[in-house]
C-alpha cells in the first residue's frame, strides 16, 4: 500500500468509528417521549420482567455495540498489536455502553440491566467474530492478526 493510500486508510477508518460512536451517542441519549421516569432506579434498571419492545431493543444494543467494537478494533488494529487493540476496543466501548445506559436516566429514558446485558453481548460476539475469522482479515491488519488467537 502506497503512503497516500495508508494516510487515507488511516483518516478513513479514523472517521468511521468516531461518526458511529457519535451517532450511537446520540441515539442511546436522545430524550424520550414523556417526563422523567417516576420509577426509582433500582426499580426501572433491575426489572425482570421485559415488553417485547424493550426484548427488540436489547437485539439492537447487541448490534450497535458489535459493530461499534469491530470498527474500533480495525481502527486501532492499525496503530497496535492485535491484542492491544482487542483491549483498547473492549475499555473503549464497555465503558461507552455502561455510561450511555446509566446516562438515560437523565434524559427521560429507562435505563435497563437487559439493555446493559446487550452492550457487553454485542462485544464478546464480537470478539469471538474476530477470533473466529482472523484468517480473512484485509491485508492491511494482516501483519496484526497473530495477537488475535490470545486475546482473551
Amino acid at each position: 500500500m502506497s503512503p497516500a493510500a495508508r494516510r487515507l486508510f488511516f483518516l478513513g477508518s479514523w472517521l468511521i468509528s468516531l461518526v458511529w460512536t457519535v451517532l450511537l451517542v446520540y441515539l442511546l441519549m436522545k430524550p424520550g417521549s414523556g417526563s422523567l421516569p417516576v420509577q426509582s432506579f433500582i426499580t426501572s434498571f433491575f426489572r425482570s420482567s421485559f415488553s417485547r419492545a424493550d426484548l427488540i431493543e436489547a437485539v439492537a444494543h447487541v448490534g450497535m455495540f458489535g459493530s461499534l467494537t469491530l470498527l474500533w478494533w480495525w481502527t486501532l488494529a492499525n496503530h497496535y498489536s492485535a491484542r492491544c487493540a482487542v483491549s483498547i476496543t473492549v475499555v473503549i466501548v464497555a465503558l461507552l455502553g455502561t455510561v450511555t445506559e446509566f446516562g438515560q436516566l437523565f434524559v427521560a429514558r429507562n435505563s435497563l440491566m437487559l439493555d446493559l446485558a446487550a452492550n457487553f453481548i454485542g462485544i464478546a460476539l464480537s470478539i469471538v467474530c474476530l477470533r473466529l475469522f482472523a484468517d480473512k482479515l484485509p491485508q492491511t491488519v494482516l501483519d496484526r492478526r497473530v495477537g488475535i488467537e490470545s486475546a482473551e
